[in-house]
């Protein structure tokens, strides 16, 4: 048996949360546990690699962590559908619909996590022409 001594990498995409080390507690980006020399455990997977649904920020199954945003709009009432997603990248907080239970500013910084940058619009217009306080 191949034994390592660490410290270990806890990776959960799209980056590493950082490194666990035997006998000290690890508590980072929703997970938390401590390892103990000699410990064994099995991990539990899903196969629903690539699907996503609705985040909700009240929901305890684990919608409730926001970590892409839709290309298309996408309605899944009568089963799965296909479309892109961006897993990286700034939005215009104005320009995606997101659930009445989050706040533009908690989306925010729950996004912020996996890359996603969510702000208000930004004029394009040259300021030297903008008046104060008009836009």
């Amino acid at each position: 048996m191949l034994r390592r001594r660490g410290p270990f990498p806890v990776v959960a995409e799209p980056s590493s949360r950082g490194n666990a080390t035997v006998g000290t507690a690890y508590s980072a980006g929703g997970i938390a546990f401590t390892l103990a020399a000699g410990d064994k455990w099995t991990l539990a997977t899903v196969d629903s690699i690539g699907n996503f649904i609705a985040c909700v920020k009240t929901a305890t199954d684990g919608s409730q962590t926001p970590c892409a945003i839709l290309t298309d709009a996408a309605n899944a009432t009568y089963g799965p559908v296909t479309t892109g997603a961006y897993v990286m990248g700034e939005f215009n907080v104005n320009a995606i619909t997101f659930d009445p239970s989050w706040t533009p500013e908690l989306l925010t910084t729950a996004l912020r996590l996996y890359g996603i940058f969510v702000k208000g619009s930004v004029s394009a217009l040259d300021p030297g022409n903008l008046v104060q306080g008009v836009v």
